[in-house]
Formats: structure tokens, sequence, C-alpha cells
């Protein structure tokens, strides 16, 4: 095999020719490299000669070359505080090129040039700001590159700012709140959202935060500095934060504070206080609520008892959660069924929408209603009248000190010119008085006001007769007159020209306003006393009624002593006595409250013996003094006694005993106020007949003298004899005046008109005297025709005078056409069906505990079921009647619809057994709305009713003449013998002398 292979490449090497593989010369290539190596040098040589030039020096000479390049960095590896500059120095020997300062992850910096160093070399520097991570650099320049250096961070990551965003719950409806802080503390309402981001000192891996409770929230990395995390402020406590950086980690706690919503702010305007239950029992209401997100309901409590609960009755529920809210509103107090005496309180509860807490309360002061007792409401209604009186009595103090002042002004004559300082200083006093002239009218407005509201309270209950109530009315009214609407308008035009300084119509007006102004006073004094001697009248008339309701309240705790009480113990022995000494050794005993109820009542039997012995001391007249002393004597030795006697024995559980000291009190009470009344009765009738019989006088002599001076018209008679007839009859209506303006002090129902009237005819008779006297016949008979015609209209205001006098007292108002035998009027009506009522829920009451006391119902009891149902029946009967008679005036009867459709739901429970305390309730309602009806229908008859009519220009013509019938001759003989009278006897004597005058006259008038 190897000969065969040795052969083979024998063979092989043979058939090559080894000739042709030896190159050929071939010149032409490498001359043309070279030609062109030798163009380009030649080329750089004229284009760069210098350049040129030192490379073939350096070529020819190679110590010439360039020396190496090297570097030197300065401060190499730091360690700095997060945040920090640093400034890097790079020394370059060997080139003159700016170096690069390379770091990880960032560009290549830019080096400042800074010269040249001591030993050659180019100083160069790098600033490297806001250092917040840790990192490598290197500077690099012509192809040499320094070794790598290591920046370090100093300390643990630390944050530096916040940025909080604060979203509130969305019932608050608040805009987002932004604000940026050195720490993460977090405070806001509570259910808002914090959004916060914070900025830390260096980057980080990581934040974590750790919110209350233990749940942990992972925050996001806006940039490796800036990190972002919501904190939800729900309950007070802390949060806490993670930081991890490359090297280490750091903790940070803050606090979290929820702030809680405010409650409502709640002021009530009206009521301004306690209140007393009006006419209606519609309770104004007006309430002014405020909040700093939102309102959401307004509630009224109210309760009977202060231990039971409050009972919630909504009035406002805002829609839309205002922030403000007004509440204008009337709260029904009907289901209350509160009787006289009783109270109950009540209060606002105001809520806003607060839904992450809850809502927020406020609560107004607790206010009291009270239906007032008749012993409260006189109380009442005197207070208000004295402070009247005595308003009154100040301004007629202040009036007399105007009057001088204007009397005094008056008097400065001549009138100094306005230019001057005595016309200054008088333009001041006029000035001034018209202020206090004003001031004065505004204090008798305000006087006023508290007059009517006193009549408003007594007419309410029907505290007082009907005859004293019209003379209350008619008193009002006199205030109301006191300063007339002519003299408030001549006032107020005055007051104008002062102020445009213009004088003379002040000094025109100063003689009517010194006689307004005493007329005003005079007015004044004559109000002050009326309202002594009405304040009188109602101190005597209060005396008995409140007897009266002392009686009733006595005869209620009889009914009561006379019920089977509740105790079964007392049911076994009801004859037993019980041992005072082992309830006198028990302290511990509780109170009988009907005991405390039969107390309370003697101590109002003392108070009224007081008061009835006090206003006996101050009474001018013997019978009334002696009345008033015994109907003390009785109060203060029998009644009282009686009832403190009962109050013992109810409290020893001696039933039986203390019915009979009760019942006694009971009878003692009754006979008191029979007294009284019987005085007052009597009394009142006295005064009445005394006054009407002056008025009737009064127009009597009016008439007569009216007569006279017509006939004294006749021209046959001589002038000096007319003359002397008309002054004669000039005195006699002067003294007819006197007489009714004695009068007008001690009833109201002589009006203004009356007396300006008498003074027109007296001021006119005079002047027709004087002229007839000097000759003057035409102007003195026109002057004694119009004082006849003032005669004339002092006559038919005398006749007003007398029907409004002669008007019958009673309940309603009077019927237009009376028929005989009618029926009584409806208030009284209401009155009789509230007692009615009254007696019939005692009976109920006493039956339901009764029956509370056995196991079922006996024959007897079943009975007086059906009676008591019955009688509820025949009372509902007669309240439909009294409704029906009263369409007219519907709306002012309460709810008597719902009152009877409640009687007919009673009257099926008992006629089926039922005496459960729910019919005791609903009998109470019935009571309560029964007397509220009463209420209304008498303040219905006490206002006065009003017409509007627009303003018309009336020729008004003189009274038509007299009939002939009345022009009588006998009237002459009275008319002289009243002339000749010439000494002034006291007025209350007039009656008598006028009767004595009558018989001598002949007239059976």
């Amino acid at each position: 095999l190897a000969r065969a292979v040795a052969d083979e490449t024998a063979r092989r090497v043979r058939t090559i020719a080894v000739a042709s593989g030896r190159p050929a010369i071939a010149p032409r290539r490498p001359l043309l490299v070279l030609l062109a190596a030798v163009a380009a040098i030649v080329t750089l040589a004229l284009l760069l000669p210098a350049p040129t030039s030192r490379s073939w020096a350096t070529l020819l000479d190679p110590n010439r070359a360039a020396p190496p390049v090297r570097i030197a960095v300065e401060p190499g590896s730091v360690r700095l505080t997060p945040g920090a500059a640093l400034a890097v120095r790079a020394r370059v020997w060997g080139t003159a090129r700016a170096p690069r300062l390379l770091r990880d992850g960032s560009h290549a910096d830019a080096a400042t040039p800074e010269g040249a160093g001591v030993r050659g070399e180019r100083v160069w520097r790098f600033d490297l700001t806001q250092l917040t991570r840790e990192q490598d650099y290197r500077v690099r320049v012509a192809g040499v590159e320094s070794p790598r250096y290591r920046i370090s961070l100093a300390g643990e990551p630390s944050p530096v700012s916040f940025e909080i965003e604060i979203a509130a719950p969305a019932y608050a409806r608040l805009p987002l709140q932004r604000g940026t802080a050195t720490r993460g503390d977090v405070s806001a309402l509570r259910g808002s959202r914090a959004s916060l981001l914070v900025t830390f000192d260096r980057d980080l891996k990581s934040l974590a935060a750790t919110l209350p409770g233990g749940r942990s929230a992972a925050w996001t990395a806006v940039t490796p500095r800036r990190w972002r995390g919501e904190v939800p402020v729900a309950d007070d406590g802390e949060y806490t934060l993670t930081a991890v950086a490359e090297r280490g980690e750091a903790h940070f706690r803050y606090r979290i504070t929820p702030m809680a919503d405010a409650p409502p702010l709640l002021s009530v305007r009206v009521p301004a206080g306690d209140v007393d239950l009006p006419v209606g029992q519609q309770i104004p209401v007006e309430v002014l609520a405020q909040d700093d997100l939102g309102l959401a309901k307004l509630t009224l409590q109210y309760r009977k008892d202060a231990s039971a609960p409050w009972a919630d009755l909504p009035i406002a529920r805002f829609d839309g959660e205002p922030r403000e809210a007004h509440v204008e509103t009337r709260w029904d107090a009907t289901p209350l069924a509160l009787l006289p005496g009783q109270s109950a309180t009540f209060r606002f509860e105001l809520l806003d929408d607060n839904r992450v807490s809850g809502p927020g309360r406020a609560v107004s002061p607790t206010f009291e209603l009270r239906f007032p007792s008749l012993a409260d409401l006189y109380e009442h209604v005197d207070q208000k009248q004295q402070t009247a009186e005595a308003a009154l009595q100040q301004i007629a103090e202040k009036a007399k000190e105007l009057q001088k002042s204007l009397d005094k002004l008056a008097r400065l004559q001549p009138r100094p010119a306005p230019q001057s300082s005595q016309g200054f200083e008088r333009s001041e006093e006029l000035k001034s008085a018209l202020e206090r002239q004003q001031e004065l009218g505004r204090k008798i407005d305000d006087a006023a006001k508290e007059m009517r509201e006193s009549l408003d309270q007594a007419a309410e209950r029907q505290t007082f007769d009907q005859q004293l109530q019209n003379k209350l009315k008619e008193l009002a009214g006199l205030m109301d007159q006191i300063q007339s609407k002519d003299f408030r308008d001549a006032m107020q035009k005055m007051r104008d020209a002062l102020e445009k300084m213009d004088q003379k119509p002040l000094e025109s007006e100063l003689p009517q306003w010194r006689e307004r102004n005493q007329q005003m006073l005079s007015n004044l004094q004559r109000t002050i006393e009326l309202m002594k001697k009405l304040r009188e009248e109602e101190k005597l008339q209060s005396l008995a009624q409140r007897a009266d309701e002392l009686k009733a309240e006595q005869d209620q705790m009889n009914q009561k002593m006379d019920a089977p009480p509740k105790d079964a113990g007392a049911d076994a022995k009801p004859d037993a006595k019980p041992d005072a000494k082992s309830g006198a050794q028990n302290p511990a005993a509780a109170k009988d409250p009907l005991a405390e109820q039969q107390q309370g009542a003697a101590e109002k039997s003392e108070k009224l013996a007081m008061d009835a012995q006090k206003t006996g001391e101050d009474a001018k007249e013997g019978d009334e003094k002696q009345g008033l002393d015994e109907a003390a004597k009785e109060l203060k030795s029998e009644a009282a006694p009686a009832q403190r006697e009962a109050s013992q024995q109810a409290q020893q559980k001696d039933r039986s005993s203390a019915s009979k000291s009760g019942k006694r009190a009971s009878q003692s009470l009754s006979r008191a106020a029979q007294s009284l009344r019987k005085m007052v009765s009597q009394m009142s009738e006295e005064q009445n007949q005394l006054d009407l019989a002056a008025v009737r006088r009064a127009a009597q002599d009016l008439l007569s003298l009216q007569r006279a001076t017509e006939q004294n018209m006749d021209p046959t008679a001589p002038l000096a004899q007319r003359a002397d007839r008309q002054t004669d009859l000039s005195e006699g209506t002067s003294r007819v005046a006197d007489s009714l303006r004695t009068l007008a002090t001690q009833t109201p129902f002589i009006s203004g008109q009356l007396a300006l009237a008498l003074q027109t005819a007296v001021d006119l008779l005079t002047v027709s005297g004087r002229e007839l006297m000097t000759g003057n016949r035409g102007r003195g008979e026109e002057a004694g025709r119009d004082g006849g015609r003032a005669l004339n209209l002092a006559v038919l205001e005398l006749r007003r005078t007398e029907e409004s006098m002669c008007q019958k007292p009673g309940a309603g108002a009077p019927s237009s056409n009376p028929r005989p035998g009618s029926q009584p009027q409806n208030g009284q009506n209401m009155q009789d069906l509230a007692g009615r009522q009254g007696q019939l829920n005692q009976r109920t009451r006493g039956l339901s505990q009764r029956l509370s006391q056995q196991l079922r119902l006996q024959a007897g009891d079943r009975d007086e079921v059906q009676r008591l149902a019955e009688e509820q029946q025949r009372i509902r009967e007669q309240l439909e009647q009294v409704q029906r008679d009263e369409q007219s005036h519907h709306e002012l009867l309460g709810r008597l619809d719902q009152t009877q459709q409640e009687m007919k739901e009673v009257e099926e429970a008992l006629r089926n057994g039922v005496t459960d305390p729910s019919i005791e309730e609903k009998q109470t309602h019935i009571l309560s709305r029964m007397l509220d009806a009463t209420r209304s229908i008498n303040r219905r008859d006490f206002d006065p009713e009003r017409e509007s009519r627009p303003g018309v220009d009336v020729a008004r013509p003189s009274p038509a003449e007299l009939p002939r019938e009345l022009m009588r001759e006998s009237d002459r003989l009275r008319l002289d013998l009243l002339k000749a009278e010439a000494d002034r006897y006291p007025a209350q004597y007039r009656a008598f002398i006028e009767t004595y005058l009558k018989s001598l006259n002949g007239s059976p008038r």
C-alpha cells in the first residue's frame, strides 16, 4: 500500500507545471501607489505647511514628539449628605482637550476650565448638584480614563416636604383643600381622605404605610424621591411610613386627627319665653337654624310630666340640605289636652346632615306652656294694667313740664329775628319741645298696647262680666284718643317745617299746640282716674271668680275622696282609723298626691283671704269694707282650716274624714264666693244706675237748653234781654259740661266728641250773648243758632252714651233680631257643656278606679256605665246643636267635628263596658277642646267688627229740627230753677236733687 501511494504521488508531481507557479514581475501597481502617496504628502504640505513641517521634524528627530497624557481627579471617593453639591476637579497633562465626567445612568457632564496648574497641567471643574443617590464616576480625555470613584450618602432616608390634598366626605360639599407641610400630620373632617405626595432627601427603593389598625398600604413612586399615597381620616391615631433606600431604611410616625362635624346652631325667636296657651291652642313658632355643612330636620319635643319621655313632632325637613333656614309655623297644642292650671314643657331639636358619625344635634332651652288658672290670669292682667297706669302717670308729669315750656315760649314776645342768637335758642327750644311731644306720643301708644293685651287675655276666659268688659273696652278706646290723629299730623308738619328752617308755621301753630297739649293732659288725667276705678272693680270681681274656682277645685277633690282607694287594705277596713303614731314614726312613707293637692288648695284659700282683707283695707265705703272683711274671715277661719284638716286626714289614709272636711271647706268657699258675688253685683248695679241717671239728666238739661236757645231767637224781644238770656244759657251749658266732666272720671262711656260739642256750644252761646249786647244782631243770632246745633250734637252723643251704658251684660254678641223666649247664648251653652263634660270625666275616672279593684262587672256597675254613655250622648247632641247655631262662625269654635267623633267613640266604648285608660284620655281631650271653643266664642264676641271702606268726601247736613212736642212750655220753669242753682253740689247728689226738681216741674219724665 505504501508503495502504491508513493507511486501515485510521484506520478502527480510529474504532471504538475512547476514553472507556472512563479509570479511574474509587475512594477506598475506599486509605482502608482507610491506616486499617490507622494502626491498626498505634497498636498498636505501645501495646505497645512506648519503641521506638515512639524510632523517631518518629529519623524527626523523622535525627541521632539508630544508628551504622554495623564489625569489626576480630586477629591476622588467621598461621603456626602443627601442633596449636597460636589465640585470635581480634573488635572490633565499632555493634552489641551476638555475632559468628560462619566456617571452611571447619566449623560456626560461638561467641564469648566479653571486655567493652568503650577506644574503646567490644565485644571478642569465639574459641578455635581442635588446628589440624592449613591453613584460611581470617572473622567476621560484623549482616550485616557481615570479610575472609578464612589459617591456615597450619609445617614438614613428622611422626608423633606409633604404636599397634602384633602377630599371631604360627599355630604359636606366642600372643595378640595390643598397645602404643603414639613410633616405628614393629617387633620381633617372625619370621613375625609387625604392624598399625600412626600419628597425624600434621597432616592428610595420602596415606601410603605401602616395605617391605624395595622392595615398596610403601598405607595407609588412618582420619581425615585417623590412618592404618593392615601390616608383615610376616620379614627384618631397614627400612621407609619417605612422608607427603604439603597443603603438603610427609616420609619416615620405621623398623627391622624379627625375633626368632628360641629353641631348646628339653633335660635328661637318666637316664643321668646314661657307662654300661656292662646285661643285655638295654636302656638306661633319662629326658629332660625344654621350649620356649617347642612341642615336635615327640625323637631319640636313636648311632654306634660317631667318624668315622661319627650314626644317628637317634626316641624320641618330641609330639602337640599341648606346651611341656613328660617322656619315660621304654628304648633297645634291640642294633643296635650291641657286643663286650667296645668302646664307642659317643650323645646326644639335641630339635626344636621352628618352621614359619617351620625347627625349633629342642637337643643333649645326648655319653654313652659301654661293653661293659666283664674288666679294667674288675674295677676297677669293686673300687672299689665298696673304697668300701663304707671306709664300714664309718668307721661302726665312730663306733659305738665312740656306745658310749662310751651307757656314760656308763648310769653316770649316779640319774637326775635331768626338770624340772632336768641332766634337760634328759640328754634332749639321749639325743636326740643317737638321731640318731647313725639316721645310722649310713642309712650302713650306703648301704654295703650299694654292695655289692649290685658283686655285680650281677660276676654279669652271671660274673666270679668260683660259690663266691666265693655267699660275696659271703652277705656282702651279712650287711650287711643288721648292724642288725636289730627294732633299727630300737626306735630309732624311742624317737625317738617323745623327741618326746613321755616319757623313761621311753628309760631303760628304755637297757641293751638298749647291748647292741644292741655287737652291731652286732661285726657291723661281722666284716663288715669278711670283706670284706677276700673282696677278696683276688677279686683272685686277677681276675688269672687277666684273663690268660685277654688270651690270647683274642692268639689273635684271631694269626688276623688269619695271614690274607692286603690289600696286593697284600705278597702278591707274602710271605717278603721289608721294609727297616727305609726304614720308619724314612718317618715319614709310616700305622700298622698291628693293630700298634697289639698294642702295647695288650703294655701290658695289663705292667699285669697289675705287679698280680700287687703282690698277691704283700701275700700272707701263701709258696705264694701264690711263685705270683704266677712269674706276674708270666712276663707281664713273656715275654708282654709278645713282644707288643711282634709289634707292631714288624706295623708293618714282616712278618706271618710277627709271627705267630710273637704265638703265643709267646699260649703265655706261657696258662702264666701256667693257673698263676694252679691257684693260686687250690688255695688256695680248701684254705680251704674247713678251714672245712667246722671247721663239721662244731662241729656234732658241739654235738650231744655237747646229749646231755650231756639226760643231766644225771637226777633220781637229786646236785644238786651236776649243777650242776658244767651249768657244765662251759656252758663247753664257750662254747668252741665262740668257735671259731665266729673262723670267722665267715673265712667269711660263719655266720649271726647261730647266734650268737644259742649265746649263749642258754650263758646258760641257766649259769643252770641256778647254780640247781641253790642247790638250786632246778625252775628249774635248766627252764633246762637250754631250753638243750638252744637247742643243737638251733644244730645245725640249722650243718647249714644246712654245706649252703650244700657247694654245688658251677657255672653255672646247681641242679636240683631232678638226673639222672645230664645235660648241662652252659645257662649253660655258651651260653658255649661264643658262643666258637664268635666263632671262626666270625674264619674268615669271614679268608676274606672273602682272596677280596677274588681274581677268582673257587677249589675250596678253595668247600669252606671250605661248612664255614663247616655250622658255622653246627650252632651254630644247638644254640642251638635251649638255647632249648627254657629255655622257663620264655624272657624272660631275649635275642632268640634273631631270632638264629636271622639264623643261617639267614648259612647260606644262605654256601652261595650270598656273603661280602660284610653277612654279617660279621650275624655280629657274632649274637655280641653270644649274649653278652647268657649274661649274662642268669648274672644270673638269681644273683638270689634271692622269694615274697610274707601275714603270719600261727605257733606254732612245740620241736625234736623226737633219735634214740636218736645218744645213744652213747662220746661221753662225747670230751666229757671237750673239757672238759679248757683252752688256746685257734688255729682253723687245730683240724682236726688234732680228728682226734687222733677217733682217741682210736674213732669213724669
